[in-house]
């Protein structure tokens, strides 16, 4: 059996979905460094703190689903630049955040765009490559990315708090999703056709 070979534009197919779900698995943890601050800046207790968390992880786990269902009789696609597009309002709306209320409200809608996001990226992964070893790898490794992102995101989200500020924890996603925005509807992020 060959192995597909896989050309230009699957290769940058497979970079922008590898690269949402990493920055998407990156933003679980790149605040939690900066929760004291962030806390104090915007009146919350300590005691709140960890709502900031939770206001991103019970939408992105709770409507995963529901958006995968939707995103199959919608168009994966459009799912995935919708979650994408979310993604730069919630992190411009986090990053300006000067309230409690506008902050959990700015975690909410990253959360909604995890969910809305990566369902329609790890299908339009497994519909990207048809070869079996092949798509065995690109998942193995949007597995590993995922995984990874939690780790890098602490870290990361350190580095922004003592460099700069942590509102750029929230900033920084905005120039990967509007690249990723941009090169999506190029239809360069489609299945390609299928080998005969």
């Amino acid at each position: 059996m060959t192995t597909e070979h896989i050309g230009g534009r699957q290769r940058l197919t497979l970079l922008v979905l590898l690269g949402a779900g990493f920055m998407l698995s990156v933003d679980f943890s790149i605040l939690n460094v900066a929760l004291p601050r962030m806390g104090e800046v915007v009146g919350m207790d300590l005691a709140d703190l960890p709502w900031i968390a939770s206001a991103y992880a019970l939408p992105a786990a709770g409507f995963t689903l529901l958006f995968g269902r939707v995103g199959d009789l919608v168009g994966r696609r459009r799912m995935f630049i919708t979650g994408i597009a979310l993604l730069i309002v919630a992190s411009l709306l986090g990053g300006f955040a000067t309230s409690a209320a506008l902050l959990l409200t700015a975690r909410v809608l990253q959360g909604l765009a995890n969910a809305i996001a990566i369902p329609a990226a790890m299908a339009l992964l497994v519909t990207a490559v048809h070869d079996e070893r092949a798509r065995a790898r690109v998942l193995g490794l949007n597995g590993a990315l995922l995984s990874g992102g939690f780790t890098v995101g602490a870290l990361v989200g350190g580095s922004l708090v003592s460099a700069l500020d942590w509102r750029w924890a929230f900033w920084i996603n905005v120039p990967v999703a509007v690249a990723i925005v941009a090169v999506t509807p190029s239809r360069s992020v489609r299945a390609p056709a299928r080998p005969a």
